[in-house]
């Protein structure tokens, strides 16, 4: 029988070689993927959810005399028509250089995608709404469809570009080099478990299946106020709401109250009349 003698060495010896073992290929890829798995783990138990009211990422202009007309520096205000006195944010030179993220299905988009579009519109550069879709699937209301209606409600932004997008959208993301990936969500309290796959997702293929860095995912929470709107409530209103869409009234933007209107009602009752 062959017995293992542990070799007669010193701390001070063990310690010189102690980076050749480290290194060596076994064992120093058995220390990156379980410092890769303990990385994992810590940002699904730990979540960046960012709660309402939203705090500004970038200094705020405290009275309309601060905005400087001429500095280089600053951002124009992005909404169309609006003044100092309406937008009252600036970007350090590297804030205003960010392209950001914001997926959804939009099914239809709401009073709560609203809010947090506005918000990101606010604080970045770049603002990338995308609208995915998975192209083997039948939809009731075409992705085509969606895309228009939330390009509509996000005219007045000159940041924001709506896409559509078939694919992952870590890899979208990665391709237009954004910094953050967003995600809109109620609460996390009634949306996060359905999130948490998502989020595995966007920390655990990067890596791997891109050979890239994760890109930092965020959840946005809702303004309480929009709480008790989600889509598939609207959807409902499209149905039983009253005619041209007045049952929409504060649940959506009113610039894509009837073009939601007109897109869902048809279906709905379609749907409907078959289930009959």
């Amino acid at each position: 029988m062959v017995q293992w003698v542990a070799p007669d060495l010193s701390w001070k010896q063990y310690w010189q070689q102690f980076p050749v073992i480290l290194f060596f290929p076994p064992v120093f890829i058995s220390y990156l993927m379980f410092g890769f798995t303990v990385y994992i783990i810590i940002n699904l138990a730990f979540p960046t959810i960012l709660k309402f009211p939203y705090k500004s990422m970038s200094p705020r202009i405290t009275s309309p005399e601060d905005f400087v007309e001429d500095d280089p520096t600053v951002e124009r205000p992005r909404l169309k028509g609006a003044s100092a006195n309406d937008f009252k944010i600036i970007y350090e030179p590297e804030e205003i250089t960010k392209t950001v993220v914001l997926a959804g299905s939009f099914n239809p988009p709401h009073n709560g995608h609203f809010s947090m579009i506005r918000f990101l519109a606010q604080e970045h550069k770049h603002v990338k709404v995308v609208v995915g879709f998975n192209p083997s699937k039948t939809y009731t209301v075409s992705p085509q469809t969606r895309h228009r209606i939330v390009e509509t409600m996000c005219k007045d932004f000159d940041n924001v570009q709506v896409v559509l997008c078939d694919g992952l959208i870590w890899k979208y993301a990665s391709r237009n080099k954004a910094t953050v990936l967003y995600r809109g969500i109620r609460t996390w309290r009634k949306d996060g478990l359905g999130e948490l796959f998502l989020l595995w997702q966007n920390l655990f293929f990067p890596p791997i299946l891109g050979r890239i860095e994760p890109i930092p995912t965020k959840f946005l929470e809702g303004d309480p106020q929009f709480n008790h709107i989600s889509s598939t409530v609207v959807r409902e209103k499209c149905a039983f709401g009253g005619e041209g869409g007045e049952g929409l009234v504060g649940l959506v933007p009113k610039c894509v109250q009837r073009s939601i209107y007109d897109a869902y009602t048809y279906t709905e009752y379609t749907e409907d009349k078959k289930n009959k």
